[in-house]
């Protein structure tokens, strides 16, 4: 797959097709620009979360929202999430949000739980812990917006570039019409460097429709994907049903956030009910625990699979604290998916992980392997030629066909993905430069 190209780069260097990340979410990335880092490098303790929050609150205006991002409660000394109290004593006279590092869970204070419409000190809120709440914290709380959120999404997308992605698809369930459309513009004024692909959120495909776009449109550079679809964590298996029900009979394959085998079942059981639209397939997304039978079924579904196999380093000392050791071998499948016959491509789900593909691929061949001491299912590890399809030719395959991104290529200094590469000699392999639609967007 590697290829030569009429430029003048050192010797030794090899031109990839373009690297694609089928799963992250840009504004998220830029938003952690524009957030106090509470990622453990940064803030080791809760105490260093509230000094952190505490400085920030003092810079803004009284009543102004503090964003905090990057925590994780595995990780901190105290090895718990902060409270709704502990925000309270840094920030009192602000609402305060802090972002987990996984996405997914906020800890609010008690000025942010009042303008949520809580009370802050009893009820399902009291300890300020927000668990699958994106849909109310997109509703409720001021977005940022403004030059300052144009530069953050422009230097996300420089940093993808300075990776190799040549591709994205922005995968959160919250994106609606309005989003789509602050995306769309951004691509075309080239602040996006990448093609992009926006998945409506499934809630928000009525506006969608009322606005003349379907499944697959857009140019070029940006284009409408899957519909997403995130079940709660008790999942209901008939409200799955439903939704990808009339995701389908409107036109839109689904894309189902699943992370535990429940949901899959669940999510499995919806497809099976309802299949995509001809000539499309449905992804199911990360697909974190799967059990052996459930491998076979995913096959039979026809549904393509999006995984983060870098999660294995990444996040390893969660795994391997809360999984017991059969578990851990359900984590992020690649091999056995693709002996049976499913489409398999890989992701960052940045900002939860660093979007780069790279880095991505290698973990889909070592699992692991000297950089946590630990290999996870040795057997799902796959071949350097394979690694390399997950973030090129499968990952483009997952969504909508971008038109010309066969002029997208990736150079790099070596082949990481050569027979008896290391994790460690990878390392070393630099990107050089980036080709979107046949224009240089990044040159090292």
């Amino acid at each position: 797959m590697a290829r030569r190209l009429a430029v003048d780069f050192p010797a030794g260097a090899v031109a990839f097709p373009g690297f694609v990340d089928p799963h992250l979410h840009l504004l998220a990335m830029a938003a952690r620009r524009l957030s106090v880092d509470c990622s453990v490098h940064n803030a080791p303790t809760i105490s260093h979360i509230a000094d952190l929050v505490r400085a920030k609150a003092r810079s803004l205006p009284i009543g102004s929202w503090v964003r905090a991002e990057g925590y994780e409660e595995i990780r901190l000394a105290e090895r718990r999430h902060p409270t709704r109290l502990e925000l309270d004593a840094a920030a009192p006279d602000h609402p305060v949000l802090l972002h987990h590092g996984a996405g997914h869970v906020v800890v609010a204070n008690t000025r942010a739980l009042q303008a949520l419409g809580d009370r802050g000190t009893d009820g399902p809120m009291a300890d300020g812990l927000l668990v699958g709440a994106e849909s109310l914290l997109d509703e409720r709380v001021p977005q940022l917006a403004g030059d300052e959120m144009i530069q953050a999404v422009g230097s996300a997308s420089r940093e993808l570039a300075q990776a190799g992605v040549t591709g994205c698809t922005d995968a959160t369930v919250t994106n609606g019409l309005d989003r789509y459309d602050f995306l769309r513009g951004l691509t075309a004024e080239g602040v996006i460097l990448q093609r992009l692909v926006v998945m409506p959120g499934v809630d928000h495909l009525l506006d969608f429709i009322d606005a003349g776009l379907r499944y697959g449109s857009g140019d070029d550079r940006c284009r409408v994907g899957h519909a997403k679809v995130v079940p709660p964590d008790e999942v209901d298996a008939d409200e799955m049903r439903e939704k990808v029900r009339v995701a389908h009979e409107e036109g839109w394959p689904v894309a189902i956030h699943v992370v535990d085998v429940d949901q899959l079942d669940a999510a499995l059981g919806a497809i099976e009910e309802s299949p995509a639209p001809a000539g499309t397939c449905d992804r199911l997304e990360h697909n974190a625990l799967s059990l052996p039978e459930q491998v076979e079924r995913i096959a039979r579904s026809g549904a393509a699979v999006v995984t983060q196999p870098s999660f294995l380093e990444h996040r390893a000392k969660r795994y391997l604290e809360e999984l017991s050791s059969v578990e851990q071998e359900w984590l992020y499948r690649v091999g056995s998916l693709l002996k049976a016959g499913v489409v398999v491509a890989a992701s960052s789900d940045g900002p939860v992980a660093p979007s780069r593909p790279i880095e991505v691929a290698m973990a889909a061949m070592t699992r692991g392997g000297g950089r946590v001491g630990r290999v996870f299912a040795p057997d799902e590890r796959v071949d350097g030629s394979t690694a390399l399809s997950l973030i090129t030719t499968a990952a483009a395959k997952v969504g909508p066909r971008r038109p010309g991104q066969d002029s997208d290529v990736t150079v790099l200094s070596g082949d990481p993905f050569a027979i008896g590469a290391s994790a460690s000699s990878s390392e070393s392999i630099q990107v050089l430069a980036t080709f979107v639609a046949g224009e240089m967007v990044t040159k090292t």
